[in-house]
């Protein structure tokens, strides 16, 4: 069975949570306007602090047909974005990065089952990514589908490797805060085109972090400022 599989947009998207050491090198950044050269590195994700799904798209819940197949969330990332808040409406309060590296993909692959191919059994094993509205790639706009990071027939994974082919990719890296369910963005860079955010917000939010005490941590070396 041979598979060619096209999407417009498809790629990748990396997210993650500052830590404490990291928050204190974006106050820096903010003042001086230079991105700092390990924020800089997060866009590669080097060191693998962010989740990261790579692939085509579907959009859809779970149960739904996606592409060629029966939509199923990873039991691994279950999303990619900031988690919910205690209310159940909007996300947590946090300091975040984003990473959306998008353009036209495709994929192809080749499996033969032990049986007649049968599509009720095929599976996309997908990753929700769920970002605030204000949070836009510049050509695709704010992302609302599904990475599709793998292959599922008759409930087993498939070991059939793929490569992604792109057109080139568009690169968003956004560096942003959630504070009462409101987003404000400190840093954009598409495409190498950086731009900051000197509003008065940003400003405000920027001094309350400066005033911050930075005396604890929990085990894994990230401390939510807005908690």
């Amino acid at each position: 069975m041979e598979f060619n599989i096209k999407t417009e947009p498809g790629g990748g998207v990396m997210f993650g949570e500052l830590d404490s050491d990291q928050v204190k090198l974006l106050i820096e950044s903010l003042d001086s306007k230079i991105l700092n050269e390990e924020l800089k590195d997060l866009k590669y994700n080097s060191f693998g602090s962010l989740d990261e799904a790579n692939g085509v798209v579907n959009n859809g819940e779970e149960g739904d047909f996606g592409n060629e197949g029966t939509i199923v969330f990873c039991e691994y990332t279950s999303r990619l974005g900031p988690q919910g808040n205690e209310n159940g409406v909007g996300f947590r309060d946090g300091l975040y990065v984003s990473i959306l590296k998008l353009s036209k993909c495709s994929v192809e692959f080749e499996f033969t089952p032990d049986d007649k191919f049968d599509s009720d059994k095929f599976e996309e094993i997908s990753v929700p990514v769920i970002m605030p509205k204000e949070i836009k790639h510049e050509r695709y706009g704010n992302p609302k589908f599904n990475i599709v990071r793998g292959y599922k027939y008759d409930g087993k994974e498939l070991e059939e490797e793929y490569e992604i082919i792109d057109r080139g990719y568009d690169i968003q890296f956004s560096i942003f805060a959630i504070k009462n369910n409101e987003t404000t963005i400190f840093y954009n860079n598409y495409n190498e085109e950086e731009e900051w955010n000197n509003s008065s917000q940003a400003l405000e939010i920027l001094d309350s972090l400066k005033n911050m005490e930075w005396k604890t941590e929990d085990e894994n070396n990230n401390l939510n400022p807005f908690l």
